[in-house]
């Protein structure tokens, strides 16, 4: 398979399920991208992100409204509200599926895929 098609197949994969074999190379070609979720619009983005135990999570506020993050399921985390450019981080320790929401705004949902 050529390289560049490779390659489109797996910005479509992390598109659709925001990880590809556990993070692709960034386009500066360093490494591994780190699983990032980024708050913006009063929505997480990606909703749904795929990562492996142990890999550590980082939410983003790229927002102009403080945000927190906060599990309903699966682990247990909870963040206090951090304004624009701040982060918080979690990484989990066993797999399955954590759901998570910002308590600062009713339908700020999202989750997390964990797989071993």
């Amino acid at each position: 398979m050529p390289r560049a098609l490779v390659i489109t197949v797996c910005l479509t994969a992390v598109t659709a399920l925001a990880g590809c074999g556990g993070g692709g190379a960034d386009k500066s070609g360093a490494g591994p991208q780190k699983p990032t979720v980024s708050m913006k619009a009063l929505r997480f983005h990606p909703a749904t992100l795929a990562v492996r135990v142990g890999q550590t999570v980082t939410w983003r506020n790229d927002d102009t409204v403080d945000h927190n993050v906060t599990a309903t399921k699966g682990e247990r985390f909870h963040s206090r509200a951090f304004g624009s450019g701040r982060t918080y981080t979690f990484t989990p320790n066993r797999a399955g599926l954590v759901n998570y929401v910002c308590t600062l705004h009713p339908g700020m949902e999202g989750a997390l895929l964990v797989r071993k």
